[in-house]
């Protein structure tokens, strides 16, 4: 049998194995590489920066050449003149065509703030930029500070944040001044009160008074008409001739029969005749005073007196008519 001697050192033994193994390796966590600093250029930039103010048709009153470290100052824009921008944009590895490109035009003031696209030429990195008068938000112009101008650009896939140069100022001067009118907001709208038209007025008093005398005159002349005695034959003379056509031809009416038709049926006839005169009367007062309802209830109950008065009025005209005493 081992002795306890060979044991205790067999145990040592085999704890200072255990205890020579290397120990595992710490894990290192990455270091974080910080983006450029300084005027946050990031990878893009560009060179040969130039700016032109003119008028179209007219040679540039302002030709200005700028670069990142060294904006342009303070420009004017006047009316119907143009801001231009050219320059070659850069990456890291030299001219290229960022995937987003513009000129930020804002109103330190208020925050009011507008952009343009600039136009690059294929993978060449030549850019360019035009800003009229006429484009430029109202709100804009009548800023009180000149305008920061500043390059936004970009693309997708890049380690840092895209470049924001600033370029320079422009203010504009014009020599009307820019109107500004709010766009329409969702909010809660004015009250509104309905305004109707005014009533029709009518004609001038003369005047309805002289029609007026005319279709009197025309009644006159038409129971002077159907109230002749009848004839047989038309006369040739002219007033005789229209006379006869206006009794026979086209009225055919005849109020030489009107004392007989009231003998035979009073209350038919003469409520028949009054419903005639009351609906006529009607529409004149709708003509000088009432109003549409009023007429159409007046007329509602004038119309059931004439459909029935009107029925014993006919049937005592037919009864002559059969017997041989005309109309």
């Amino acid at each position: 049998m081992p002795s306890i001697r060979s044991l205790l050192i067999a145990s040592t033994l085999f704890i200072g194995a255990v205890f020579a193994q290397e120990a595992p390796e710490q894990v290192k966590e990455p270091v974080q590489e910080e983006a450029p600093v300084g005027r946050d250029l990031g990878l893009w930039t560009f060179s040969g920066g130039q700016v032109v103010i003119s008028a179209k048709g007219q040679t540039a009153r302002v030709t200005e050449e700028f670069a990142p470290e060294k904006p342009f100052g303070e420009v004017t824009l006047k009316d119907n003149e143009s801001l231009k921008l050219a320059l070659t944009l850069r990456h890291a590895e030299g001219p290229a065509r960022p995937h987003q490109a513009f000129l930020l035009v804002k109103d330190i003031t208020s925050q009011l703030e507008t952009y343009f696209p600039l136009t690059v030429k294929g993978t060449s990195g030549k850019a360019k930029v035009e800003v009229p008068t006429s484009k430029i938000p109202p709100v804009l112009l009548q800023a009180t500070e000149p305008l920061e101008l500043t390059l936004m650009l970009g693309s997708p896939g890049q380690e840092t944040y895209p470049s924001t140069i600033q370029i320079g100022t422009l203010k504009p001067t014009l020599e009307k001044p820019a109107t500004y009118t709010p766009p329409v907001r969702y909010r809660a709208k004015d009250e509104i009160h309905h305004i109707f038209n005014a009533d029709p007025k009518s004609p001038p008093k003369i005047l309805t008074l002289v029609f007026l005398g005319a279709v009197l005159a025309s009644l006159v002349g038409l129971v002077g008409a159907v109230s002749l005695p009848s004839r047989s034959t038309l006369s040739l003379s002219f007033p005789k001739i229209i006379t006869d056509i206006l009794q026979w031809a086209l009225l055919g009416a005849n109020l030489a029969a009107l004392p007989s038709s009231l003998k035979a049926a009073p209350v038919s006839n003469l409520l028949f005749l009054a419903s005639i005169a009351a609906m006529e009367g009607t529409f004149a007062m709708y003509y000088l005073s009432w109003n549409l309802f009023r007429t159409l209830a007046v007329a509602s109950g004038i119309a059931v007196v004439a459909v029935l008065s009107g029925r014993g009025a006919l049937r005592d005209a037919r009864a002559r008519r059969l017997a041989g005493q005309g109309r």
